[in-house]
């Protein structure tokens, strides 16, 4: 069978949430973080004006991809 990937848009934080919590327990990612509970508490706030996507493999989510708009300027 043919692994399928696909990126979509967040319609799910606790997915997101969860994938999160798991990338930080990886060596030296603690650094990615400014703070990981205030991020993890509203994601729809912390990455306004940015993007918060979702990877999966045959359906089933993989990663996450975050991106944080840190200048003001949205969208």
């Amino acid at each position: 069978m043919e692994n399928i990937f696909e990126i979509k848009d967040c319609d799910d934080y606790e997915v997101a949430k969860e994938l999160i919590r798991e990338y930080s327990k990886i060596k030296g990612a603690e650094s990615c973080f400014v703070s990981l509970d205030k991020e993890l508490a509203d994601l729809d706030g912390y990455y306004k004006g940015g993007a918060l996507l979702i990877g999966y493999e045959n359906r089933t989510p993989i990663a996450t991809i975050a991106i944080r708009n840190i200048d003001g300027d949205f969208l």
